[in-house]
């Protein structure tokens, strides 16, 4: 199956490489599905719901935000770049890098990691799922509302709001133990996707069995306690915590972010070895992190299902789904071209867009003859990229969710009353 992300890759000149390559080399750990799995996910959602090619690429260029303005900014560009105040922060546009520093971090709050690990409760992933919903919606009616934003910049925020609104939904069943449990013995049918893979329940569908996860007390209502890895990566010489299934609280234990379950140089298939598929070598990996994906995919479908049951969300969504960029703007589809070059630029130099071992199709795609035929690097200027702070879509999403310094804000008293 082919996708826009790498489709763009063709007919393009080599130009400003050094700038970017100095901070793809820097580029390690992006706490997200490998960049072709969200991408994967996210199309299979939008080509549901009759999304334009167009459409679907900006999906996709959303699904990445939360990584670029997160983990990778803020370890790479915010720390070595506006530290050393190297010639390239003019290049990227950055004219006051202060004005960055909220999308920041906000795109920490944007994997379901256990950050700090003070995701211990069910209630806590329900708070998240409850915010991002509502923060979603509003945010997506918004600037559909906005008439003083022009028809493109409209259509642009509202799928790529979405698009950076699926990639914490999808990371929620990379990152976590979700796929870990035994949901047929819990009572729940095998689920299937739409196109006939196996699948497990999602969060929602779950929680309409079972009911809302209890705030009150210390002992879950629900008969296993979820978990995600801990991050930032604790300590060498901390006490990790364990699993109710033994496994370490360690986002590079836990996460199945690509096809080898192999990170840090080394197999976490020992780690892995629960649920429907469970991994025991590298055939069985794989298809323990196709599980993951399936769910995530027919996951992010169930969610567009969901914010469409809001008129407003609904007709924001149809104003936008079926974009011609070419047709609308050859200059914003150009700047769209260069944002997924970038994409692929960085997801394929650090072993990124399916790990360190793909196959063979994923290796075509990262090729050297490829990157080199196809590179063409973008600044800050442009729109895609720039959109993020201008027009505050991480911290919209964010919002309720955590603070300025990197924390969770839990509020048990508002979910309860969201649940009334």
């Amino acid at each position: 199956m082919k996708y826009r992300i790498i489709n763009s890759l063709h007919n393009i000149t080599l130009r400003y490489f050094f700038p970017i390559l100095f901070i793809s080399l820097a580029y390690n750990d992006v706490s997200a599905f490998d960049t072709f799995w969200h991408s994967a996910a996210s199309a299979a959602a939008g080509r549901k719901f009759g999304f334009s090619p167009d459409a679907i690429s900006i999906l996709q260029f959303g699904t990445f935000g939360p990584d670029f303005f997160g983990p990778v900014y803020d370890a790479v560009i915010g720390e070595r770049i506006e530290k050393a105040e190297l010639k390239i922060q003019g290049y990227l546009g950055l004219r006051n890098t202060e004005a960055f520093l909220p999308v920041r971090k906000a795109g920490i709050f944007m994997h379901f990691d256990n950050l700090y690990g003070k995701v211990d409760r069910n209630w806590k992933f329900d708070y998240i799922w409850t915010r991002l919903f509502e923060n979603t919606a509003t945010a997506i009616s918004s600037y559909y509302d906005d008439q003083n934003l022009n028809e493109g910049t409209r259509k642009m925020l509202i799928l790529i709001t979405l698009g950076a609104s699926l990639h914490m939904l999808e990371d929620f069943y990379s990152h976590s133990d979700w796929i870990h449990f035994d949901f047929i013995k819990m009572g729940f049918p095998q689920q299937q996707t739409d196109w006939g893979k196996d699948r497990a329940p999602t969060w929602f569908e779950v929680r309409t069995k079972l009911g809302a996860p209890a705030t009150d007390g210390i002992v879950e209502n629900w008969p296993f306690h979820v978990f995600s890895g801990i991050y930032p990566p604790p300590a060498e010489t901390a006490a990790i915590p364990f699993t109710t299934l033994s496994v370490p609280m360690t986002h590079t234990n836990m996460n199945h972010d690509n096809s080898q379950l192999f990170y840090e140089d080394a197999s976490q298939i020992k780690f892995h070895k629960y649920g429907a598929y469970p991994a025991t070598d590298e055939a069985s990996a794989n298809v323990h992190q196709l599980y993951a994906v399936n769910t995530s995919a027919a996951a992010a479908i169930e969610w567009v299902t969901m914010l469409e049951e809001k008129s407003k969300v609904k007709e924001a969504i149809e104003f936008a789904k079926d974009w011609n960029l070419g047709v609308f703007n050859q200059a914003m589809l150009r700047d769209l071209e260069d944002g997924l070059h970038l994409i692929l630029l960085l997801s394929c130099a650090k072993h990124k867009w399916d790990g360190d071992n793909p196959s063979q199709a994923r290796q075509n795609e990262c090729s050297a003859v490829n990157m080199i035929a196809g590179i063409k690097i973008p600044s800050m200027l442009n729109e895609f990229w720039a959109i993020y702070p201008e027009h505050g879509i991480l911290e919209r999403l964010t919002k309720g969710i955590g603070d300025q310094s990197g924390k969770y804000t839990f509020d048990a008293d508002w979910l309860n009353v969201k649940r009334r």
